[in-house]
């Protein structure tokens, strides 16, 4: 493993064995609570009302988004949230504990050679396959690659202390990520596949060796356990050397790259004819007391987890959605699984970011582990100041938010945060501007 890739900038995070200890257990299903709840993206739609009976893997949602929505249990409305303006905010489901399927759920039975790109996509598309992270559509972005991209990359990268779930995820379940490979690279008519995994365990990289083989159809790039090399522009960057500009897409640059996670949600939907109901989560922290990666139904609130996880510790200071670097502070323990959620994790004082001070010292560690070469105290002092203009000028919008420049600052600073607010008032200041045309 002496030819590692890698990108310029970024921090190498070393583990202690409690921040790994969820990679050692076995991936846990967790069966469905007796009620869940399944969040809407805005302006969501649906026909069902209170008392009516849904299905697992039934569509739930009414609207054109190609994101549709389904239910992860079978059972009864029991409620439809509604914001001020009638859009649907979420639908409580009574969990009958029966799963009994949709009827209209049935595996691909055809050859894969069989199928077209048109086809593949329907299916990633009607299933409401999502990445994790950004709960970006699967299926819009193989449409926005057809044609651009020549080159497909599997992310099975996992960089950040106490994340899990890939790890387990190739270990128990490698042929399903590659399988999903396989069927990716028939929508988008390509040759071969490089499937991307970090060098952070020797283990998963063994097990990812043993599923691949000598398929000439996939191949193993080993890359710097490094932070943030999860994001796709620097997968594309530390395994081919080239940069992303600003504004474009990876595609448009001749590379697409999904997620381990996605590759697999394909597979189920074609072989088992299952949309995106389920998510496996990565439960894990100094403060909770069995750390696990689980298998759990989307609409699964974070209460119900807690309870089959033995509860937290007294010492429990706070608890982050996402990774310990990417990741943001829950304000409610009712808040539901998503499609987009991949970690819960439960934090004593230990993990506490910030400190008393907050002054830059002028020392540079913020330029020079920044990935994407931006200047961050730059960033961080106009977008405390709330200068959108400015901020952007800076490179607002090239920021992935991977905190390595808060992580590494000597002075306390707290970049991130004042550069998540500041996209914040952008994004509100843009919704504004539309609605008013």
């Amino acid at each position: 493993m002496s030819n590692l890739y890698t990108f310029m900038g970024g921090i190498r995070l070393h583990y202690d064995e409690r921040e790994r200890g969820a990679l050692k257990r076995s991936i846990t299903v967790m069966p469905a609570p007796s009620q869940i709840e399944i969040t809407f993206p805005p302006h969501g739609q649906t026909s069902l009302s209170v008392g009516d009976t849904v299905y697992l893997g039934q569509r739930i949602s009414e609207d054109t988004s190609v994101k549709p929505i389904h239910s992860s249990v079978s059972g009864k409305i029991g409620e439809v949230k509604r914001d001020e303006d009638g859009y649907v905010i979420s639908v409580v489901i009574e969990n009958d504990g029966a799963d009994t399927p949709d009827s209209s759920l049935e595996p691909f039975s055809k050859k894969l050679t069989e199928a077209t790109p048109e086809g593949i996509v329907d299916i990633i598309r009607n299933a409401g396959i999502c990445e994790t992270g950004e709960g970006l559509s699967v299926a819009r972005r193989i449409e926005i690659a057809l044609g651009g991209a020549k080159r497909l990359m599997v992310d099975c990268t996992e960089c950040e202390p106490f994340l899990a779930t890939r790890g387990r995820l190739i270990i128990e379940r490698a042929t399903d990520i590659l399988n999903g490979a396989k069927i990716l690279l028939r929508a988008l008519e390509m040759p071969f596949a490089d499937i991307v995994v970090d060098n952070s365990d020797i283990g998963v990289i063994r097990a990812l060796e043993a599923a691949v083989g000598n398929n000439p159809l996939l191949r193993i790039r080993v890359a710097d356990a490094k932070h943030p090399q999860g994001d796709k522009r620097l997968i594309v960057n530390a395994v081919t050397g080239k940069e992303t500009p600003v504004r474009e897409a990876n595609a448009q640059i001749g590379y697409v790259v999904f997620s381990a996670e996605a590759c697999a949600d394909i597979f189920s939907a074609f072989s088992k004819g299952m949309p995106q109901i389920r998510r496996l989560i990565t439960v894990s922290g100094d403060a909770i007391t069995e750390s696990k990666v689980l298998d759990v139904a989307i609409g699964t609130r974070v209460s119900d987890i807690i309870d089959f996880c033995g509860g937290y510790t007294s010492e429990l200071n706070k608890v982050v959605c996402g990774g310990l670097m990417r990741g943001y502070e829950l304000i409610s323990y009712e808040k539901s699984v998503e499609r987009s959620d991949y970690a819960f994790l439960f934090l004593t004082s230990k993990y506490k970011t910030g400190s008393k001070r907050s002054d830059c010292l002028r020392c540079g560690k913020c330029v020079k582990n920044c990935p994407m070469h931006l200047i961050p105290i730059y960033l961080a002092n106009a977008s405390k100041k709330k200068n959108i203009s400015k901020v952007l000028a800076m490179g607002l919008k090239n920021c992935i938010e991977c905190g390595t420049c808060t992580y590494n600052c000597p002075g306390g600073v707290e970049h991130v945060r004042y550069i998540r607010r500041a996209k914040e008032i952008y994004n509100s200041n843009q919704a504004k501007e539309a609605g008013d045309e």
